[in-house]
């Protein structure tokens, strides 16, 4: 079974670089965005620039802050985000 965060298990021990686009919670979180649009196109024109344009930013987040975190490596890049002991 692969890795919830790698897509590709033999890319990281064939020493190939890893892409954002080969995270499956990346993967995922691009389906739901697309999936977002798709309902959203069905809201009343009214809408748009509330609750659509709303929902349209809050799914195009998720995979922003995916990509953000994971392009991030440094000790002093991923040091608040991890509990320290």
């Amino acid at each position: 079974m692969d890795s919830p965060i790698h897509a590709k298990k033999e890319k990281i021990w064939s020493g190939y670089q890893l892409e954002t686009q080969d995270l499956i919670v990346w993967q995922k979180a691009h389906q739901f965005v697309l999936s977002v649009y798709r309902l959203t196109r069905s809201f009343p024109r009214e809408e748009l620039y509330g609750l659509t344009s709303q929902f349209r930013r809050a799914a195009i987040s998720v995979a922003a802050n995916i990509a953000e975190g994971f392009k991030k490596r440094g000790k002093v890049d991923i040091g608040p985000f991890h509990e320290h002991r």
